[in-house]
């Protein structure tokens, strides 16, 4: 399953708390405080294909405390997130592989 996303609709945190399903991460562009839990089964591969950022369905990963997440909210409890590294890495590669428009 692939899902397509846009730019604007990636949000930032920083992981506080791992558990054995969940983490808990600071929500970066929030208020002081803010948290958010997102659920390890949710967690997907970011990769660029023709000039677009895809989030798909990847391997189960380490996580650590201090790592960077990117995710996308879906409602409440659902949230499309992926290690920061590798979306800013997806997002480069749509940069580099775009046409200039005219």
């Amino acid at each position: 399953m692939k899902t397509q996303i846009r730019p604007d609709d990636v949000r930032f945190g920083t992981v506080q708390q791992t558990g054995k399903k969940t983490v808990i991460i600071a929500v970066a562009d929030g208020r002081q405080g803010q948290t958010r839990r997102l659920f390890l089964s949710h967690l997907r591969r970011a990769e660029a294909e023709q000039s677009t950022v895809l989030f798909a369905t990847g391997q189960k990963r380490e996580i650590n405390n201090n790592d960077k997440v990117a995710y996308i909210p879906r409602g409440d409890d659902f949230c499309l997130w992926v290690l920061k590294d590798e979306y800013d890495d997806a997002v480069n590669a749509c940069l580099q592989t775009s046409t200039p428009a005219l």
